[in-house]
């Protein structure tokens, strides 16, 4: 073929048309004698195969494909690709999702991973989910919006038609209103499924309910609580008469409770604990009825027999000497279980025993106020006198009859250096004995003249010297009998 001839047939390049980028390898209309090149292979590029020269597109772009001195330009368009917003659908409340795409119009098996920046896509004021941002060399980018659908929530509600106070073991109905699937929760545990439940335990219910698109909702919460059947009962000690006597409720109960006493005697109370005085001796029974305010039908009672008794009677006890400034034992009645207190502290070692010590200046009177656990109380008197020790001890009365029993009259005196005398004188005043100079005082319950004196009452006087020199002067009396 002469070059005349491949010129002309090489003009017939211009037949190929519109290519874009995604079409086929396609055949140039020239004889493989010729050697066809092209201008930008990236583009296009050329190539021979079973002795055509074929065209394979390598991206959008315009290519020149030369033979000899002829040049043929191609223009090789973006292959079309839509990008579309995917619709979704959400609950009220809920988070948006993640919105995402869909593309078609991909060749040669691409996919997203050619493109250069990804699209976003952005819901409007109106929910339309709108895609942008994309881009690609080789394609052509279209857009198509989706639907962000928002379904509104279910309205949950639950009542309770029959109250909210489970009384004992029974079982009290709680409803739900609308046509959802409802979840029953106590205190945020599942307990039940369905549009009612019956409920015999107390806590906070409350129900979930799931409409057909899969939204869920919270009701609102009911309280319900449970009230047993109080265990009764009351403890107390055994009374006195003319004092209180306590009851103390020891009742087990759920809720308010009414309480009710009654005596035995008559007396009633509506205190939580209660206490009675009783004015005669005996065998009471004290009744106490627990009524459960929002279960009256639950009430108990509970019954005690309480024994009333009499206290002791009281008792002046004798009479306690002492010296000032000197400690003396005191006693008080000694009785199991009594609990005692003395009054006043004067000079007391202490006021919560039978037997404290007493230090003192000037007489006193104490009240010794026993209490027994039955609250019966008894007071006695003790008397403590004070006064001055004597010098002289003599016997209040002897009796010198010859039984060798107290038959002398004698006279101790530790404080006293020298007794210097020591006379006895009759109720007249007539001198019937006088001390020896020398010797002790032992009379013998003669006169002076050696007979014997009658019995009756005798005066004694006596003198004597202390150790620090000073003159001690005393008298009393003593009784002689035979």
């Amino acid at each position: 073929m002469n070059r005349l001839l491949i010129a002309l047939c090489f003009i017939c390049l211009n037949g190929y048309g519109q290519k874009k980028y995604g079409d086929p390898d396609f055949a140039l209309n020239i004889p493989d004698t010729l050697q066809a090149t092209s201008s930008d292979t990236s583009v296009a590029r050329v190539f021979l195969e079973d002795h055509k020269w074929m065209v394979q597109i390598m991206k959008a772009g315009v290519v020149d494909i030369t033979t000899d001195s002829t040049v043929e330009k191609i223009t090789i368009d973006k292959a079309p690709l839509t990008i579309t917003a995917q619709s979704f659908t959400k609950c009220y409340g809920m988070p948006d999702p993640t919105f995402t795409v869909t593309y078609k119009g991909w060749v040669y098996d691409e996919s997203d991973s050619v493109l250069s920046s990804h699209p976003t896509v952005r819901a409007d004021a109106t929910n339309v989910l709108i895609p942008s941002g994309a881009s690609a060399e080789n394609y052509d980018i279209t857009y198509v919006n989706g639907m962000l659908t928002v379904n509104k929530l279910p309205v949950a509600s639950i009542t309770a038609d029959k109250g909210t106070v489970i009384c004992g073991l029974k079982t009290l109905p709680l409803s739900a209103a609308g046509k959802y699937a409802y979840t029953w929760m106590r205190n945020d545990s599942i307990v039940g499924k369905g549009n009612s439940l019956e409920v015999s335990a107390p806590g906070d219910y409350k129900a979930i309910a799931v409409d057909v698109n899969g939204c869920s909702n919270t009701s609102n919460v009911i309280a319900m609580t449970q009230v047993l059947a109080p265990v009764v009962d009351f403890t107390f000690a055994s009374g006195c008469t003319g004092t209180s006597v306590y009851f103390t409720n020891k009742t087990k109960a759920t809720g308010a409770v009414d309480y009710s006493w009654h005596s035995g005697d008559g007396q009633s109370s509506e205190n939580n604990s209660a206490s009675f005085t009783y004015a005669k001796v005996g065998t009471y029974t004290v009744v106490l009825t627990a009524t459960p305010l929002s279960c009256p039908s639950l009430g108990g009672t509970s019954i005690h027999d309480v024994k009333i008794t009499e206290p002791m009677a009281a008792k002046a006890l004798p009479t306690v000497k002492a010296e000032p400034g000197k400690p003396v034992q005191l006693n008080a009645r000694k009785m199991e279980g009594v609990a005692y207190e003395w009054s006043p502290n004067n000079g007391l070692t202490d006021t919560k025993v039978s037997d404290p010590k007493v230090t003192l200046k000037a007489p006193e009177t104490y009240l010794i106020k026993m209490m027994q656990k039955n609250g019966c109380v008894t007071t006695d008197t003790l008397r403590v006198s004070v006064a001055n020790p004597k010098a002289f001890m003599v016997q209040e009365e002897f009796s010198p009859n010859g039984d060798k029993q107290n038959d002398l009259l004698q006279v101790y005196a530790k404080t006293i250096k020298t007794i210097t005398s020591f006379d006895i004188l009759d109720s007249m005043g007539n001198q019937v004995y006088q001390k020896p100079k020398k010797g002790e005082v032992a009379w013998d319950g003669t006169n002076m003249k050696g007979k014997k004196v009658p019995e009756g009452i005798y005066i004694w006087m006596a003198v004597g010297n202390d150790y620090y020199g000073k003159v001690v002067r005393e008298q009393g009396t003593v009784k002689l009998t035979r």
